[in-house]
Order: C-alpha cells, then sequence, then structure tokens
C-alpha cells in the first residue's frame, strides 16, 4: 500500500468538501453562516470555511460530529462509499443503480435525480417524506 500523495489529499479534501456542502443543504443549513455552524459542530468558523472551500480535512472526531449532526453516514461523508443516509442498508439493486449513476456525467446525473424526484413526488403518502423531496428536487434544479 501507498503513501499517500498530495493529489489524492486533494482529491480527498474535494470529495469531502462537495458531500458536506450536499449533507449541509439536505439539513437544511446551506445558508447559515461560518458563525452559526460554528457552534452545531463544535468548531471554529475558519475551521468550517476551511472545511467547505477544499483547505483541509476534517479529524476522524470531527467527521464523526458532522455525520451525526447531519445525520449522514460516516463512510459516506468521508469517503463517498454507500449511501448519504445512516442505517441504510441498500439492496443490490439499489448498489446497482448507484453505481450507473456515478458513471454518469454532471448533466446525465442532473437528468435523471430530476426525473427520479418528480416521480417520487406523485406517489409519496408520508408528508414529512414528501418535504424532502421536494427540498432535493429544488437542489437537483437548482444546480
Amino acid at each position: 500500500m501507498r503513501a499517500m500523495g498530495r493529489k489524492d489529499m486533494k482529491v480527498m479534501r474535494k470529495g469531502f468538501s462537495q458531500r458536506f456542502n450536499e449533507a449541509l443543504s439536505f439539513a437544511g443549513l446551506q445558508n447559515k453562516s461560518f458563525a452559526q455552524l460554528s457552534p452545531i459542530f463544535q468548531t471554529s468558523r475558519q475551521t468550517i470555511h476551511k472545511w467547505l472551500h477544499k483547505d483541509i480535512y476534517p479529524s476522524v472526531l470531527s467527521a464523526k460530529l458532522i455525520s451525526e449532526e447531519l445525520d449522514v453516514s460516516f463512510e459516506w461523508l468521508m469517503l463517498g462509499d454507500g449511501l448519504m443516509g445512516r442505517g441504510e442498508k441498500p439492496t443490490v439493486s439499489e448498489m446497482a443503480i448507484l453505481r450507473i449513476y456515478r458513471n454518469l456525467d454532471s448533466e446525465g446525473k442532473k437528468k435523471h435525480m430530476k426525473f427520479a424526484l418528480e416521480q417520487l413526488m406523485q406517489h409519496e403518502i408520508h408528508p414529512r417524506t414528501k418535504v424532502d423531496n421536494q427540498k432535493a428536487l429544488k437542489l437537483v434544479v437548482k444546480d
């Protein structure tokens, strides 16, 4: 196993930053200031700024707190592995869909997410799920 180089760390920081931004958006915290986020994640506003701008990678303890506060999977947050939500066990079919999705370009991802969320919104019964799907759809359409 080789040691991580600068390029590897840059990729890791970029991936974390993107997933952290995504998790903040799904939690409805994307418009909060660094000062408002600081007490939630028990760190300085400067550190949050650095996480979001790909300058630093969080410690394991910080990442654990972030994953708990935002209710996302630690593995997803840190590595991009698995599904975003904690405790979800994907089926074989879901993992196959995820693999296909990850191979699409950004326009393809946007197109398929919009379609999937529109379909979900037509069939959802539980109001909380419908609100979550509406938030997700707004994020996809906005990008």
